[in-house]
């Protein structure tokens, strides 16, 4: 590698570790104009609009300018990727129906939303240079002809080195993913920092297994039970916040993934209370500052598990959605120190009215059940209107 060649990689490795860094955006662009790449000019004018004090006519000038550059450019700056960006549909009968989104900055995808990953794709997605410095990747399915090689040609390139934030799928869908497919592409992230997965996962332990240096914030939907001792290595997860855990029931009609794996059904055994306390007295448990279960069962279990572990000092908000919980695990609670912390409680799916929930230490937490939220000062208010009812 040559000079400037090493320069450019420098920047570049620069830019992914702080892309706010508008010296280093003026070093690239300088780079890059040195090189004869017209990239340079267009990331130079972009840098110019942001000055406050730019006079209208320069300012309109500029902007004229760097669309230009902009038009001209497009193609050959999305390289592989330009005819899925530009011509792709997700209905081949509805042209306008775009199969991605996109958002750039200083010539650089950014965001990138796919609606279905389809065959062809992975190759362009791994080679494309405007990818290099991703942070934010969505994809909503895998097209049903997708095969494992191509996922691996995916995972193979640079595009994901990157990334921050992934999710797969939309929530409450039926589409499905094994762990399987799924490990090169979470593998080639090692940066990332918010994963959430809502596709239906099998095996969702394998995925928690994988080494999670930079994960804060983790959302699962999976039809089998996470083993809590996958949370609880002692290296897992060393600085996530926030953990949400869906368990959702198997579609009456399951299809095959990728793989030709069939998902078994559900089993909704809950955790033994030695693995719940081994969790909850974990430094994962007491590093978390939001926690939601969605699992029936568990509410009660986790809550009299707390009772009988030294407060977590950063919970901050607990969601016990559809998990059974009542409000006699709460009183399990009594005078536990925890409510200092926390500031919402959310017990959806339950019988627990907000004002049953004994919270002595906490007068301003806010408790939310189906459409009701109230903070603890409205409570006296809400039982004077009980009252006048009766």
């Amino acid at each position: 590698m040559d000079s400037p060649n090493l320069v450019r990689a420098s920047l570049e490795a620069a830019l992914a570790y702080d892309f706010h860094d508008r010296a280093t955006h003026h070093a690239y662009a300088d780079c890059l104009i040195e090189a004869g790449d017209p990239r340079g000019e267009y990331i130079r004018l972009l840098l110019l609009l942001e000055d406050l004090n730019l006079p209208y006519a320069e300012r309109q000038a500029t902007r004229e300018r760097s669309w230009a550059i902009f038009r001209q450019l497009e193609r050959r700056w999305l390289g592989p990727m330009a005819p899925f960006l530009l011509d792709d549909s997700a209905n081949p009968s509805d042209p306008i129906d775009a199969n991605t989104e996109y958002q750039a900055a200083f010539s650089w995808i950014r965001q990138l939303r796919i609606i279905r990953l389809r065959p062809g794709m992975c190759h362009a997605l791994a080679t494309s240079p405007a990818l290099r410095l991703m942070f934010s990747l969505e994809i909503d399915q895998f097209d049903d002809h997708l095969n494992q090689e191509e996922l691996a040609d995916f995972a193979d390139g640079d595009s994901l080195a990157n990334v921050r934030i992934f999710q797969l799928g939309q929530p409450f869908t039926t589409f499905r993913s094994t762990a399987t497919s799924l490990q090169p592409l979470l593998q080639a992230m090692p940066e990332l920092e918010q994963l959430k997965l809502a596709n239906r996962i099998d095996h969702a332990a394998s995925i928690l297994n994988l080494p999670w240096s930079q994960l804060k914030s983790l959302e699962l939907f999976c039809e089998q039970p996470i083993p809590l001792a996958a949370l609880t290595r002692p290296t897992a997860f060393p600085k996530l916040e926030r953990l949400s855990i869906h368990l959702v029931a198997p579609s009456p009609e399951p299809e095959a993934p990728i793989g030709g794996v069939i998902l078994p059904e559900i089993n909704p055994s809950i955790p033994a209370m030695e693995s719940m306390l081994e969790w909850v007295r974990s430094p994962q448990f007491r590093q978390l500052r939001g926690l939601s279960i969605d699992q029936w069962g568990l509410g009660s279990q986790l809550l009299e598990a707390m009772a009988f572990t030294p407060p977590s000092p950063l919970l901050e908000s607990l969601e016990l959605s559809n998990t059974g919980v009542t409000a006699a695990a709460f009183e399990r609670l009594g005078n536990w120190e925890g409510w200092d912390a926390l500031t919402r409680i959310s017990v959806h799916g339950s019988d627990i009215s907000p004002h049953s929930i004994e919270r002595p230490n906490a007068p301003t937490i806010s408790v939310e059940n189906h459409w009701l939220t109230v903070d603890a000062d409205d409570f006296p208010i809400l039982l004077d209107l009980d009252a006048d009812d009766s």
